[in-house]
């Protein structure tokens, strides 16, 4: 039995992005490198290739018919170091239809202690992985909607893990220039450590993104309903739609389990459909740091 140790990862390791963790953290970290860079406003900028996971809604109204696309991103050592890998794709049919899937899969760096008497234990990794399934339907010319099914794996140490199911509903608008989301994510089930219950950070979502000659200012508001808050507000320059620079600005909570705040700046690439992104996360704590990598294509 590992007790005290085990008590004591499980309880780290579940509050990896806050000093006061309340609910599960991992669907907090956003790892689209495109929308991470705008101050994480993912929930109205996502890439396509991770629309399923942030706001499946937003599928039926893209330009694309089709996106695939796949990240990595190596994670700050105060939020446990490691490595995180993302994988998604959709498809839009003409009647309106739009499905799509993905998954992301977090690690953290090698972890090594002591159980009773001192005596070593035999270092590991806490790891989680994010599955989701995501369909929309577009109701009218510019508005749709969109459900997303989570599974959610958790294993704090080899033995202690626990699974849990979730949810999203969103509404996506779309009109020239102009995009609007709004929605509720993450309602499901907790994670059982044990004894011990972390649930999944339900929250009620509000996106805006106006963009007019290559130029995009994207804003984004969630809710919480443990009481915590994030807000992220972003710029994308399109140069030519080849080069994109992009930056921003993410706001968390400090007093509740509402991840980190922090600066973001961006570089992307698009030609013949492929596209490569790439973000860094500066003037924070916890998150400084932070690189991600993303290589999609779309058509």
């Amino acid at each position: 039995m590992k007790k005290i140790f085990t008590i004591l990862t499980a309880l780290c390791l579940a509050g990896a992005m806050s000093t006061k963790a309340q609910d599960y953290s991992s669907l907090l970290l956003n790892l689209d490198p495109a929308s991470l860079a705008k101050g994480s406003t993912s929930f109205i900028t996502s890439a396509g290739a991770y629309l399923a996971g942030q706001n499946a809604a937003a599928m039926s109204l893209s330009d694309k018919k089709m996106s695939i696309g796949a990240g990595y991103c190596l994670l700050p050592e105060k939020i446990g170091g490691g490595n995180a890998a993302s994988l998604g794709t959709y498809y839009k049919t003409k009647s309106g239809f739009a499905f799509g899937l993905g998954a992301n899969y977090m690690a953290s760096a090698p972890i090594s202690g002591a159980g009773e008497g001192g005596a070593p234990l035999e270092s590991f990794k806490s790891s989680d992985i994010n599955a989701h399934l995501g369909l929309s339907y577009r109701i009218v010319k510019g508005l749709s909607l969109g459900v997303s099914a989570k599974f959610v794996h958790s294993a704090l140490t080899p033995s202690l893990s626990s699974i849990a199911f979730g949810a999203d509903v969103n509404l996506a608008y779309r009109y020239k220039g102009l995009s609007a989301a709004l929605g509720v994510a993450n309602l499901g089930s907790k994670l059982k450590y044990g004894e011990s219950e972390v649930s999944l950070p339900a929250m009620a979502r509000l996106g805006l993104a106006y963009s007019v000659f290559g130029l995009q200012v994207s804003a984004e508001v969630d809710q919480l309903f443990s009481g915590g808050t994030m807000a992220g507000a972003g710029l994308e320059y399109n140069l030519l739609d080849i080069l994109f620079f992009r930056a921003g600005y993410h706001f968390s909570s400090p007093t509740k389990a509402a991840g980190a705040s922090f600066a973001s700046v961006g570089l992307g690439a698009r030609f013949a459909g492929i596209e490569l992104n790439v973000s860094y996360l500066l003037a924070s704590e916890s998150m400084a740091g932070m690189l991600a990598f993303g290589l999609g294509y779309s058509f």
